[in-house]
């Protein structure tokens, strides 16, 4: 090869080089100036959403609730775990006694004191209505009989004696008279008593059904159940509930709570109403459903409306989840008085076209297309609109218009395309 074609085909060379050089940079710049401006067509799919109308209010919660206290003092062994229900009869706890032998003594006396009493009283009505003198004498042996038998704690012969008693007073003593209303229940008290005196140990059955709850908050005899017509605004109170105690002490005094029994079928709210307006619409026997603050919803029936000017109580009557949370007392709560699905999408989306709400879609041929709305409510910088019948469909002015479904894909900036645009 000559030096001459060597030089020619060296230039073509370089001019090749340069012409590729050139074509790929034209090629990035056009897809960079296409990156910069896609953004103008960037579209969105609508999200499912909820718009409520609802009222703040205070709940008070009224349950069936047992406590249960301490006869003695001692150490308290508890065998339920807490939240467990249990059936009636069930052993929750003991205590082991710390013996206080003149507590008890005590209050023996005192029993005996009432029983003495009691049988004086009787006594002195049959000697009354006795008019033979000799059957008088057998009489108050019979008395003296049965006073000698309390003293000495011969409680079978007491009732021997008071049948005798009966017997010779030709039946002046109706079987409900006061010994007989009174004597068997102080008998058993004082049998308890000196069960006490003999023994260190206490033991604690569940009278009802129900759920055990070691936390007794103090409120269980002010709210009970009945008489809902006297909870009334006035009279509904909230206090500060006291902090719950996560170290609380085993050893127990006579008379301090132990323990409690929930009964969790049924339960009621009352809830404190600020302004009589916002329920208006509600009579007693309707369902109303209410959202706890923690976002559960449930549903109750008005058993009571109590008005006090312009403020009122609602009392509800419920049948589920107080067994989740069966400690709950002063919840704050909402009442729901509207409910509705429908389709969130950004505020900013929407547009106006002759007086009506929409927003522009791309179809499925690309083509941008304006879609009539309805919103229902404004929720920060969303808007949860209608999505219509089952066909997608709503109404204004008794035309239907085709809406938004849940599968258009909205333009998130409505003024980079144009209604007809087509796009690729």
């Amino acid at each position: 090869m000559s030096q001459t074609e060597k030089k020619v085909k060296g230039r073509m060379k370089k001019r090749l080089c340069i012409g590729l050089f050139v074509f790929i940079s034209i090629y990035f710049l056009i897809s960079l100036i296409t990156i910069m401006f896609s953004h103008s067509d960037d579209t969105i799919l609508p999200d499912t959403g909820v718009i409520y109308s609802k009222t703040s209010g205070q709940g008070i919660v009224i349950k069936e609730e047992y406590v249960y206290y301490s006869e003695g003092s001692g150490q308290l062994n508890l065998l339920i775990d807490e939240g467990i229900r249990v059936p009636a009869g069930t052993e929750v706890a003991n205590i082991v006694m710390v013996k206080d032998e003149a507590s008890i003594n005590n209050e023996i006396k005192n029993v005996e004191d009432k029983i003495n009493k009691l049988l004086d009283t009787n006594a002195k009505s049959i000697i009354k209505n006795i008019n033979s003198e000799e059957k008088l004498d057998n009489i108050n042996s019979i008395i003296e009989g049965i006073q000698t038998n309390i003293k000495n704690e011969n409680y079978e012969a007491v009732g021997g004696n008071i049948n005798n008693l009966s017997n010779l007073s030709n039946g002046l003593i109706p079987e409900e008279t006061l010994i007989n209303q009174s004597l068997e229940a102080l008998y058993q008290e004082k049998e308890r008593l000196v069960g006490q005196l003999n023994s260190n140990f206490i033991r604690y059955f569940s009278k009802e059904p129900g759920i055990v709850s070691y936390e007794v908050d103090g409120y269980e005899n002010v709210y009970l159940p009945k008489e809902f017509e006297n909870y009334t605004y006035e009279k509904l109170t909230i206090n500060d509930m006291k902090d719950k105690d996560e170290n609380k002490s085993l050893d127990v005094s006579s008379g301090q709570p132990i323990f409690k029994i929930i009964n969790n079928f049924e339960w009621y709210m009352a809830i404190k109403i600020e302004d009589i307006t916002d329920i208006k619409l509600y009579e007693t026997g309707q369902t109303m459903l209410i959202e706890l603050d923690n976002g559960t919803e449930l549903k109750g029936k008005i058993i009571a409306i109590n008005i006090t000017g312009d403020k009122a109580v609602i009392v509800l009557k419920l049948n589920t989840y107080i067994h989740q949370d069966y400690n709950l007392r002063f919840p704050l709560l909402n009442i729901v008085h509207y409910k509705k699905e429908g389709l969130k999408i950004p505020t900013k989306v929407i547009i106006e076209k002759d007086g009506k709400k929409g927003v522009l879609i791309k179809d499925i041929n690309g083509i941008v297309v304006f879609k009539q709305i309805s919103v229902l409510g404004e929720e920060d910088e969303y808007s949860i609109i209608d999505k219509g019948n089952n066909n997608g469909y709503i109404e204004e002015n008794g035309k239907s218009y085709k809406t938004v479904t849940l599968y258009d894909e909205i333009f998130v900036d409505p003024l980079a395309v144009s209604e007809g645009e087509i796009l690729r």
